[in-house]
């Protein structure tokens, strides 16, 4: 990227640039209305640098030069407006007054100051207004309009032998370009012979033979056309002990020539010679697409090239052709894509309740006029679109078929369905898809693949209704069945396992400790015993044990640990509890026993009593016989 402005040394010095074509536009404050007095305006512009870019010169364009007596301009070749510095600035140009038109001032290396100087002066003036631009140096590769110059032209000579110069032009497809010598001055006789000291070839050029070479000063010469959009210009000098006297050189203004076409480009146009650049003098003619006509009416229209590269002629616009309008129907609507405008498509459409007879499209032609006929909306009746049918293993529910009603699709258990669940009838008569269908449910077959220890599986499908059939090795009992792919898709079950015959398929009664109870819904292995504790006490441990394949309980029998938050048992409801019953056998116990032993020592005290109250027999019979008869 090209940086041309270094500074600008007051304020509302007005500078316009365009770094992608080389260029700028600088004016003094407030033109072309009249500057302020006093003070000094100054722009510095450099040129690019770089590989290849050290050649580069500039060229200032004076537009306008309106100053007053006192005023002052300059322009200096170098990289400030001074001549005192360490590598000071040459004059190129002083201008002390206005100047009627316009002038071209010349940089010799890549950096250029213009200076305006204002006097405290009532006098005042417009000031300048100038265009800059970087032209090529010493050779290089040209591809626009500029000017060509030998080094250091016009301020200084040449420096004989040590600066050959090559410029190699190349323009766009189609283009020319003009070669105007302003002047030319070098050393050597003024003919095409006998160049041998300074000398200039020119190739691809009208008029000029390849190797051809021109020398010596020459006024009047050309301007000379290139045959084509490419050219050569090569440039010696040589040193000559006789003619020392190096001459100032030579400045010739290269323009290209020949018009765009991008500068009559019509859209939907054709042009009978497509290119990218025209000749001067270079008639186009021009006319419409096929589809399009111009706004006038006319059926083309014509265009020359002239020498400024601007088009001669009238530049029309190519408007598309039209249709009337598109015919409406009854019972139904027509829409255009593009209006009347050839190429539009219409498309018909019935109202609910009629079917379009005739084609649904009609397209207007570049003859103008509509393609095909006008279709047709019959009917008027509700459309029906008929019964689509249940799928097999399937239900459709819903009994209506007319248009705009939708029916449903169920598959048995088992089966899922595949496509659409529901299907409406369109305006046309048909169903907007296709009847689903009902698929057996598929299980996962790697949940059912591995075999148990021990023992082994096979599985004959992963269907709905396909089993998992599992067995045992010998020595080895299967605890667990066989599992089925299920209507959701999933297996029953768990893997089964294969117990060893020698531990036994049977567990103990299950112990119980202090204050609890157990039941348990059977002794074989998987069968589950739970464990509840009286009233007033915590179950500490498992609540329930699994018979295992080992013949165990699973885990310990729980602890119950009084509840010291009790206070009262749970309302009777008609039984007694376990806890209930213990109380009421303690209570017998209590009562019962001390009253059978109160009764007890009373009746061994009554007999003892009884015993001592009786006579001793004297004569020591134990059982004496009383006589029962009277005496007499």
């Amino acid at each position: 990227m090209y940086k041309y402005i270094l500074e600008s040394s007051c304020q509302n010095c007005h500078f316009k640039t365009d770094p992608s074509t080389d260029k700028g536009h600088y004016e003094s404050p407030g033109f072309p209305n009249n500057y302020a007095k006093g003070g000094v305006c100054s722009w510095k512009i450099s040129a690019p640098s770089g590989a290849g870019q050290d050649n580069k010169r500039i060229k200032i364009t004076i537009n306008k030069l309106d100053i007053k007596k006192g005023d002052e301009v300059i322009i200096w070749d170098g990289p400030s407006c001074d001549d005192d510095d360490i590598l000071p600035s040459i004059s190129l140009k002083e201008y002390s007054k206005s100047i009627p038109g316009t002038d071209i001032v010349f940089s010799m290396e890549f950096d250029v100051c213009v200076e305006l100087k204002r006097p405290s002066s009532s006098d005042r003036a417009a000031g300048i207004s100038f265009d800059w631009e970087t032209i090529p140096g010493c050779g290089g590769t040209v591809s626009k309009t500029t000017d060509i110059l030998t080094p250091r032209y016009p301020t200084f000579p040449y420096v004989p032998e040590l600066e050959p110069c090559d410029w190699s032009f190349k323009m766009g497809t189609g283009q020319k370009m003009l070669f105007e010598f302003q002047e030319f001055k070098l050393r050597g006789p003024s003919l095409f012979i006998d160049c041998d000291i300074d000398w200039m070839i020119l190739k691809g050029i009208d008029g000029f033979q390849n190797n051809q070479k021109l020398c010596g000063e020459r006024k009047n010469l050309g301007p000379y056309k290139s045959t084509g959009n490419t050219a050569e210009m090569i440039f010696r000098s040589q040193l000559d002990l006789i003619d020392l006297i190096p001459k100032k050189g030579f400045w010739i203004r290269v323009t290209s020539l020949g018009c765009s076409s991008d500068d009559f480009y019509i859209p939907h146009s054709i042009h009978t010679n497509p290119g990218t650049f025209y000749d001067t003098g270079y008639v186009a003619k021009v006319r419409c697409k096929e589809g399009y006509q111009f706004n006038d009416d006319y059926d083309e229209t014509t265009l020359e090239c002239q020498a400024d590269q601007k088009w001669k002629g009238t530049i029309r616009v190519c408007m598309p052709k039209q249709c009337g309008d598109v015919p409406n129907v009854s019972n139904g609507k027509v829409k255009a894509t593009s209006g009347n405008d050839v190429g539009s498509v219409a498309t018909y459409t019935c109202d609910i309740g009629y079917n379009l007879v005739g084609e649904a499209t009609r397209t207007c032609q570049p003859d103008q006029t509509w393609s095909g006929t006008t279709p047709q909306c019959q009917g008027g009746g509700k459309t029906a679109c008929g019964n689509p049918g249940a799928p097999a293993n399937g239900a459709i529910i819903g009994n209506n078929f007319n248009f705009g009603q939708t029916v449903k699709f169920v598959c048995n258990i088992g089966y899922e369905l595949a496509g659409q669940d529901s299907l409406t009838c369109q305006q046309d008569g048909t169903w907007n898809g296709d009847r689903p269908t009902c698929t057996l449910v598929q299980c996962d077959i790697q949940e059912v693949s591995t075999p148990p220890l021990n023992g082994n599986v096979r599985v004959d499908g992963s269907k709905f209704g396909d089993v998992a059939i599992y067995t045992c090795n010998p020595g080895y009992i299967l605890v667990g069945d066989n599992r089925i792919c299920d209507s959701d898709g999933t297996w029953t079950g768990s893997t089964p396992q294969c117990i060893s015959e020698i531990i036994g398929t049977e567990c103990p009664i299950p112990t119980t400790r202090a204050y609890s109870s157990v039941t348990y819904n059977g002794l074989v292995i998987g069968s589950i015993a739970t464990y509840t504790c009286f009233y007033g006490y915590t179950l500490d441990g498992l609540e329930q044990r699994t018979c295992l394949p080992s013949g165990e309980w699973s885990g310990l029998a729980p602890f119950c640990s009084r509840n010291e938050t009790a206070t009262r048992p749970p309302p009777r409801t008609g039984g007694q509890t376990d806890v209930q019953k213990a109380k009421t056998v303690g209570i017998v116990v209590g009562v019962v026993i001390p009253v059978v032993v109160l009764v007890s020592l009373t009746a061994g005290f009554l007999i003892y009593k009884r015993r001592n109250s009786i006579p001793p027999n004297q004569h020591g019979v134990e059982n004496p016989t009383y006589d029962s008869q009277p005496k007499t």
